[in-house]
């Protein structure tokens, strides 16, 4: 939730692969739409991004080594 707008909400997923997320875009997106239809004005904005750096995975393989 913003502080500046408090009605818009924000949702991340990442994912390993473009194929996942397309897998995920056309199996299960549609349910959860619908599940929060009743929750939100209007229709969601989807944005896609490449993400060339995680701080989080560099973390876990150091644990894991």
């Amino acid at each position: 939730m913003s502080d500046a707008e408090p009605n818009r909400i924000l949702g991340i997923s990442f994912w390993n692969s473009e194929e996942d997320a397309e897998r995920y875009h056309q199996e299960q997106y549609s349910q959860i739409q619908e599940t929060l239809q009743h929750l939100v004005e209007t229709e969601p904005n989807i944005r896609t991004f490449d993400a060339q750096f995680s701080t989080t995975h560099r973390i876990s393989a150091r644990k894991a080594a």
